[in-house]
């Protein structure tokens, strides 16, 4: 089944904005008792919407929620007008209001009325009491839900939808079948209506042996929580809520499906479809202060797609161009209740115009880009059972890395190398091959920089990052930390020759490792006030033979003082593969 996406280029924020979570905040004796719990939660999967219950949860709870950002979906099922007049405060983050929730199997209480008509009688009022107040009458009002329904069920309630500015859909796929073979035939089964829809529950729950109705393993879970956000958004459904943000308790004798279907376990610790979520947003966050020239890809071609296949395309404000392709081959079996591996696809995409820089993400591996091509039209990709986003940057105003050899009177820029180490949070690396000092400077965050055997200057933007002098004295400067990074530098004492190196922009979170440091050996003298004009700080000289043999070893945290050092400073030793060193951390 190739699925025909007609929608146009989207922004990445508003397809970011449409992701919500259902909650259940008045379970305080659950996980969601803990709000700054929920929060992070929030944070961390890049999630900025919640939908939940108006009539048995605290106001409090969700004010806490606001001020750090949160929108809300608020249902009501009794008394929408006292229901709407308490919110008020919450102002401009109530994103909608909703009518009851799944009210042909949880009928609600509208006195001398049942069924369709009290169905219709509290939509009507809901509806009312949103248009009439002076906070909230722009809000939209989706209509009330079914649940397990049929066409014959969206027929019979569907004069609920005079009352609404949005249809309402809850779509769940059976038998750990892609989520695409779910939405277009529920859509499909709805009473035709101009007014668009909104997802308000789906989802996926975690009980692999469960053959009620069919649960999956987490890692088919997380593929299809991102397929199932893309497919509704290629559908031009404008807001999608997964089922839900944790597990609703603990479930011991495996069960109980309800207690499952969290991004999070009932102990608040991420699932893989919550780190996949995190991957996912954090790749296709769009700063809105940055801007940029936009792309034109009115010749995009993609090419290879499976049936199963389809692709979305999301613009950010600094000009990038993220080109999704996706499919959806079956993934689980519920009768060996297993993972089953998807069949590779090899898919071309053709930007149908060169570009500076094309990176490749793959969310189930991480933020970092799985490639990176430059000046390239066109990528080859394998496409298997989840999203991989080509990210066209059409402009590059400045180079991912320069240098500069004064001895030999050489500089340059280069893009460097994909960073294919162990450390996770390290997208790309230069590692200097000379042996003169050099200046390297980064102006892409996230990078391993290694100098060479003569006195270095290394110097990064922002993010997490490694730096490397090699031997020689080095001049080490490291991001601010206002982006949230942190960064290590690595100084080598075990030259024999005596060495001087500096630290810039030393702050918390940060670590400094001498290598060449033996505990109970090396001496440790700190001078309050060392280093060269414009740096000084607290400075370490160290006689690493130990005493009397002479300091070989010195280390200037330039800007910190004795102070500094005693009360935000670590110091530790150690030993790792045969090498002795000794470590400072900031961690004031």
């Amino acid at each position: 089944m190739n699925v025909a996406n007609a929608l146009g280029p989207i922004s990445s924020a508003r397809f970011l904005a449409s992701i919500g979570v259902t909650t259940h905040m008045d379970a305080t004796n659950e996980f969601y008792g803990n709000v700054a719990a929920v929060a992070q939660a929030l944070a961390y999967s890049g999630i900025g919407m919640i939908r939940d219950a108006a009539y048995d949860t605290s106001l409090a709870a969700f004010t806490t929620l606001a001020a750090g950002g949160t929108r809300f979906d608020l249902v009501v099922d009794a008394g929408p007008a006292s229901e709407v007049a308490t919110f008020v405060s919450l102002g401009t983050s109530v994103a909608y209001f909703e009518g009851p929730n799944e009210i042909n199997i949880q009928p609600v209480p509208v006195p001398g009325k049942k069924g369709v008509a009290a169905a219709l009688a509290l939509q009507q009022e809901l509806y009312a009491a949103v248009k009439a107040s002076p906070v909230f009458h722009a809000v939209p009002v989706i209509d009330e839900s079914l649940g397990g329904a049929t066409p014959a069920d969206y027929r019979k309630y569907s004069s609920t939808s005079a009352y609404s500015d949005f249809v309402n859909l809850h779509t769940y796929a059976a038998d750990g079948d892609a989520p695409i073979t779910s939405i277009p035939p529920t859509l499909a089964g709805m009473v035709p209506t101009t007014k668009p829809t909104i997802v308000t529950e789906t989802g996926y729950y975690t009980l692999p042996q469960d053959s009620n109705w069919g649960g999956v393993s987490e890692a088919a879970q997380a593929r299809y929580t991102l397929d199932t956000l893309l497919d509704d958004t290629a559908q031009g459904i404008p807001a999608t809520f997964l089922y839900e943000l944790y597990d609703e308790g603990p479930d011991p004798t495996g069960t109980n499906r309800e207690n499952h279907f969290g991004l999070f376990d009932a102990n608040g610790l991420p699932k893989l479809a919550a780190t996949a979520l995190h991957d996912l947003t954090t790749i296709l966050a769009d700063p809105a202060a940055v801007s940029g020239p936009a792309l034109a890809l009115a010749s995009l071609k993609i090419t290879g797609l499976p049936d199963t296949g389809n692709s979305l395309v999301l613009t950010k404000h600094s000009g990038l161009t993220d080109v999704v392709v996706w499919a959806e081959a079956p993934i689980w079996d519920p009768v060996a209740h297993t993972d089953i591996p998807a069949p590779p696809a090899s898919v071309l995409v053709d930007l149908g115009q060169t570009v500076q820089t094309v990176r490749v993400y793959d969310p189930l591996a991480g933020i970092a880009p799985i490639a990176i091509y430059d000046n390239v039209s066109a990528v080859t990709v394998t496409v298997t059972d989840h999203p991989l986003i080509i990210e066209a940057d059409p402009t590059k105003l400045t180079p991912d890395f320069v240098f500069n050899d004064a001895v030999a009177g050489l500089s340059g820029s280069v893009t460097g190398e994909l960073y294919s180490g162990p450390v996770t949070y390290l997208q790309q690396q230069y590692f200097w091959t000379g042996t003169n000092g050099v200046a390297i400077a980064s102006n892409v965050p996230n990078v391993f920089l290694h100098g060479g055997p003569g006195n270095d200057a290394l110097q990064v933007s922002g993010g997490h990052n490694v730096l490397d002098g090699g031997g020689g004295s080095n001049f080490l400067v490291g991001a601010t930390g206002a982006d949230g990074g942190a960064d290590t530098f690595f100084v080598d004492g075990r030259g024999g020759t005596p060495t001087w190196s500096t630290v810039v922009n030393f702050h918390h979170g940060d670590a400094v490792t001498l290598f060449g440091f033996v505990a109970g050996t090396s001496t440790q003298a700190w001078t309050a006030s060392d280093g060269a004009p414009g740096f000084v700080g607290v400075t370490l000289h160290a006689e690493l033979g130990g005493t009397g043999t002479g300091v070989n070893a010195s280390l200037t945290l330039a800007g910190l003082s004795a102070a500094d050092l005693q009360s935000k400073v670590t110091v530790s030793t150690d030993t790792i593969g045969g090498t002795p060193y000794l470590q400072l951390t900031y961690t004031g």
